[in-house]
């Protein structure tokens, strides 16, 4: 950027940006939440079906788990192009489109007849669903500045936690319908959780803003902060590190490298998710609303994981430390599942949910600490479709050893090793260790003008970036970056103009 250009970029007041976030916290986090916690109920209710839509379909528990884990194939093909078709037309027109359709497609499942059926329609519904997850993750990196963001992430990812919590006890009564107009108590949960999608995907067509600058609840002086205060920081991504183009993100081995993490964290959690109505069951001989209730109670400690270890994640000057801490609860979590007594089985399942769900938006920070504008899209796209194959194994290696063996536990020592070897991705991940928080910039230009901005946020991290660009006489330009990050306990931002003659 030039210096002439950063003349003409509005000054931020700091009061102002915060009545931004946090209006937007209030008005925009509660929209996409809702719109989370409805496609978690759609995809994690064949977890509660599984003993009833087992017998009916006559599935094996390997079936079963290819059944549930399909689903992330889908997701993963169309995830890319779905985040670049959302940078293109707006998240109002396309999560709109995602709901309604992956709303018919749950609905639909209902009736499905043998294991082929529900293999297709499984399959279908992660591609109707593909990109909801990195488009709402993209979505907040345009809405909320670098320190208010892994606070959003959080409440996002609380759409996981009231999904559970209220999924299970709802399939539970669902399922207790067994009969009811000539229809099995599976059929009950899909044709009734699947409504809700369709409703709020047109909801949002006609009320979801795109863009702070579109929001009637802001005004217009808070949409101008939020605006201006992330493209300060997109910008200094690019300065630093340059354009986060398509081509660009696709030969970067930092964004392959959180792919991997992502992968082995899906494989292990997914593997455990999918068959928690399993796990719960081995307390003993329990009716599907008692599956379901006691189901609530490590998502409750999911819900509590994720603004402990997201708050943390904000306040963190090595944004990996948080990640890593919720990952190793999961680890032992799930160790514990394989070699405790199953009530207590169900406390260690508690501990682990408690970390690897509250790890979530922690690591989301990281692909956006490197990445900035259509490069985050498809970025974080490209690592969250990785991530999603994952999902695809996880439940699979549960059935398939569970057929061999006849019970959990080799399965959970699998996926407890897996987990484990995402935490040593993670903490490899060096080069997003810090944040890039808005940040500070310098230009040169060939006149001898130097530009600088100071910004510092509210939860605690200063980030500097410095950038220099000299015109040479052929007429090209030479730039380096730099980071620093010291803690601060204010919320201020300067602008100065300093020049080489000392003014």
């Amino acid at each position: 950027m030039t210096a002439a250009a950063r003349d003409e970029a509005p000054a931020v007041d700091p009061s102002t940006l915060r009545g931004g976030v946090n209006a937007a916290m209030r008005h925009l986090m509660p929209a996409l939440v809702l719109m989370y916690s409805i496609s978690f109920i759609d995809r994690m209710n064949i977890t509660f079906t599984e003993t009833q839509l087992s017998e009916d379909l006559a599935l094996s528990a390997s079936m079963f788990g290819l059944a549930s884990g399909i689903f992330y194939l889908g997701y993963a093909l169309c995830e890319l192009p779905s985040n670049l078709i959302l940078y293109r037309v707006g998240a109002r027109v396309w999560f709109a489109r995602i709901m309604i359709t992956w709303g018919i497609v749950s609905a639909a499942t209902a009736f499905v007849w043998n294991a082929p059926s529900l293999l297709v329609l499984r399959l279908l519904l992660g591609v109707a669903e593909a990109g909801f997850l990195p488009g709402a993750v993209y979505l907040l990196t345009q809405w909320f500045p670098a320190a208010d963001r892994g606070r959003a992430n959080a409440r996002l990812f609380l759409g996981i936690v009231i999904a559970a919590v209220l999924g299970g006890p709802l399939s539970g009564l669902l399922l207790e319908l067994d009969g009811l107009a000539g229809l099995e108590g599976w059929q009950w949960v899909f044709l009734v959780e699947g409504v809700p999608a369709i409703l709020i995907g047109l909801w949002t067509l006609r009320a979801l803003p795109n863009r702070p600058g579109d929001a009637r609840w802001l005004r217009a002086e808070q949409a101008a902060a939020l605006e201006a205060s992330i493209a300060a920081e997109g910008a200094a991504i690019e300065r630093q590190r340059g354009p986060s183009t398509l081509g660009r993100i696709l030969r970067d081995w930092r964004v392959w490298w959180l792919s991997v993490a992502c992968f082995l964290w899906q494989f292990g959690t997914n593997g455990v998710l999918f068959w928690v109505a399993d796990i719960i069951e081995r307390v003993g001989d329990l009716r599907p609303t008692a599956v379901g209730l006691l189901a609530a109670i490590p998502f409750t400690a999911g819900a509590v994981g994720l603004f402990v270890i997201g708050r943390a994640s904000d306040r963190a000057r090595d944004l990996r430390r948080p990640v890593m801490a919720g990952l190793l609860l999961g680890v032992v979590g799930v160790l514990g599942i394989a070699v405790l007594p199953p009530v207590w089985g169900l406390v260690a399942l508690t501990v682990a949910t408690f970390g690897a769900t509250g790890a979530q938006p922690a690591f989301w920070t990281l692909p956006a600490s490197i990445l900035a504008g259509r490069g985050a899209a498809a970025g974080i796209a490209l690592i969250n479709s990785v991530g999603l194959l994952g999902g695809v194994v996880g439940p699979v290696v549960v059935g398939a050893t569970r057929d061999a063996t006849g019970d959990l536990r080799l399965g959970m020592v699998v996926l407890s090793a897996v987990i484990a070897l995402s935490t040593v991705f993670v903490a490899a991940a060096r080069f997003s260790a810090t944040r890039t928080s808005g940040a500070t910039g310098t230009a040169t230009d060939a006149g001898g003008a130097v530009d600088a901005d100071a910004a510092t946020d509210a939860g605690g991290a200063t980030a500097t970036a410095a950038a220099t660009a000299t015109g040479t006489a052929n007429g090209t330009d030479t730039a380096t970056g730099t980071d620093t990050a010291t803690a601060t306990g204010t919320d201020t931002a300067t602008d100065r103009k300093l020049s080489t003659g000392g003014r």
